[in-house]
């Protein structure tokens, strides 16, 4: 019988004071309700247009998610009105939860001998404050939530391997069969819950497998057995309503291609030698300049030992820390999985357990006397850039995209019978902050979001035409309560075959849309940018200024600007 390790006082105050912390961290940011940006809003205007069983159905946008995940955020919707804070108040939640689940692993991992009652606390600490896992505890994605599903069932299976005491029956059954149903519920909730599901279970049942006591019990691997079926089937349904449309998307094909780890694809190499940094950086070390990828290489040198160390000491928790990254790795290779650090947000438990045993037994080899202090002044290294992009954003909380305010602003000074330019990347923030959800106009919703899906007139992110831009997007001019929306043409700035956006966009695509501007003046026309490059609201200007127009307003935001001009009489209505 294994004797759990006595938790000490401190350590539960220790455990639930860097919950609350995290928690502190999340709870800012979700009472700032920054603007959605681009992703965020196309995913909105799905979820808040469609019904729940239409939730079924392939998106517009290109956007998936898993069918939990959008009810959930269609539910809270429902109940609580459509605005920044109830769509976001799952993943919110979801992080919440993923903190209280984190402190279960650390406990169960101590009580097993595999991690000091430090070593638990930095695990608990890295949770709360990876920069990830801080975005994806406030946007409407559902990356932040695949973390919670995968260290749930981290904790479920840690505790058939790792019991605190023996459970053998005698009779075929194991005795903790409630473990064991547990994960097969939680198992099945994850199979359609999640979209990396299949690289998560699979290493689940390979790490049962890997676990002696397991594998000679026969009662242990029929429920193996049965629940691996089950989540098998549950993934396949899940994949075919779901997952399936936008796998086969040629758009979605050529926009993941630097993220794919083919061998047939171009920069096979260089993308294989970028990888594991882009992941560790953006994980545990956040933006701040290409030497943070460097650095982030010498977490290899505590992720090895750990993983090392696991597999001297027990393989099961090697194989199930390890294993998902390295299975969505081999996904890649054939295109089937793109390697980005928000889609591979579901390894991050994981590699934080590797990690924190991996800085364990340095610090044990460095100095054994002083092993406590060494480990205590090694994760306060680890922690320093992550703590320091936490206390600033917790000043300041950073805006991806501000579009709510240039449309407000259009909102409150147009005139009736405004004309209204909308860039057809801004079209998604547009349609979410100028519908009223209560009593929304579906048509609209449904036109502007299937013209500049793939596929549609205006797509916002079409490659380039490889010719110049000339009479095009006339008929894209529709009226709405009372101004009329003139919907912009691509910029032609979307991914080429190898997966490369153009640096500019096609000529005299400016000259184009400044065109369609002036002949709908009446006389002033406004132009509303989000999700833009710097550049594009001065290259519509300037084209508008060439054609006589005046400037009456040009104020930029992040990502965002707002144009307001006054066209000569005589083009005016042309």
């Amino acid at each position: 019988m294994r004797r759990a390790p006595v938790t000490s006082p401190w350590l539960a105050r220790a455990l639930w004071a860097t919950v609350v912390l995290g928690i502190l961290l999340r709870l800012r940011q979700f009472l700032f309700e920054r603007p959605l940006w681009i992703d965020e809003a196309m995913l909105a205007n799905n979820v808040l247009a469609r019904p729940f069983r239409g939730l079924l159905l392939p998106l517009h946008s290109d956007q998936t998610a898993p069918v939990p995940f959008l009810w959930l955020v269609k539910l809270v919707s429902l109940i609580a009105g459509a605005s920044e804070p109830t769509l976001r108040a799952v993943p919110f939640i979801g992080g919440m939860l993923l903190l209280l689940v984190a402190v279960s692993l650390a406990k169960r991992l101590h009580e097993t001998a595999l991690l000091s009652a430090e070593g638990s606390v930095v695990l608990v600490l890295l949770f709360a404050l990876s920069p990830m896992l801080l975005r994806y505890g406030n946007e409407l994605k559902p990356y932040g939530v695949d973390a919670l599903w995968t260290t749930l069932c981290m904790v479920l299976t840690v505790r058939l391997m790792l019991p605190l005491h023996r459970h053998d029956a005698g009779d075929g059954v194991p005795r903790n069969r409630a473990d064991w149903l547990a994960l097969l519920v939680v198992g099945t909730i994850i199979s359609v819950s999640m979209s990396p599901a299949p690289f998560v279970l699979a290493s689940v049942g390979a790490a049962l497998v890997c676990t002696p006591s397991i594998r000679r019990h026969r009662g242990a691997l029929t429920w193996l057995a049965a629940s691996s079926a089950c989540w098998g089937l549950c993934f396949v349904v899940a994949y075919v309503l779901v997952y399936r449309a936008t796998g086969h998307s040629d758009y979605m094909q050529r926009y993941w291609v630097p993220q794919f780890l083919s061998p047939a694809l171009p920069d096979f190499t260089g993308k294989v030698a970028r990888a594991v940094p882009d992941l560790l950086r953006s994980w545990f070390l956040a933006d701040g300049g290409a030497w943070r990828d460097r650095a982030s290489l010498l977490l290899l040198v505590p992720i090895g030992a750990g993983a090392a160390t696991l597999f001297r000491r027990h393989r099961g928790v090697l194989v199930l820390s390890l294993m998902p990254l390295l299975l969505a790795y081999v996904a890649s290779a054939f295109r089937q999985y793109p390697v980005s650090p928000r889609l591979m947000l579901f390894c991050i438990p994981g590699i934080i357990v590797l990690l924190v045993v991996g800085l364990e037994t340095m610090a044990k080899g460095i100095a054994v006397s002083r092993r406590r202090t060494t480990l205590i002044v090694a994760a306060a290294m680890l922690l320093f850039l992550p703590g320091r992009d936490a206390w600033l954003q917790l000043r300041t909380p950073r805006e991806i995209e501000a579009s709510r305010t240039p449309i407000r602003q259009f909102l409150a000074g147009h005139e009736p019978g405004a004309n209204v330019y909308v860039l057809a990347r801004a079209v998604p923030a547009w349609l979410f902050y100028t519908t009223d959800w209560s009593a929304p106009d579906l048509a609209r919703v449904e036109r502007l979001s299937a013209i500049t899906s793939s596929g549609g007139v205006a797509f916002r992110h079409a490659s380039s035409r490889g010719a110049p831009v000339r009479e095009e997007g006339d008929t894209l001019a529709f009226s709405y309560r009372d101004w009329r929306e003139l919907i912009g043409v691509s910029s032609g700035t979307g991914p080429d075959l190898a997966g490369i956006n153009a640096l500019a966009p096609d000529p005299e695509w400016a000259d184009n849309e400044a065109r369609r501007l002036a002949q709908s003046a009446h006389p002033d026309v406004w132009a509303v940018f989000s999700s833009t490059a710097p550049d594009w609201p001065a290259l519509i200007d300037r084209a508008l200024i060439r054609r006589g127009a005046t400037r009456v307003l040009l104020e930029g935001h992040p990502q965002a600007a707002l144009g307001r001009y006054r066209l000569p009489s005589r083009q005016a209505g042309n």
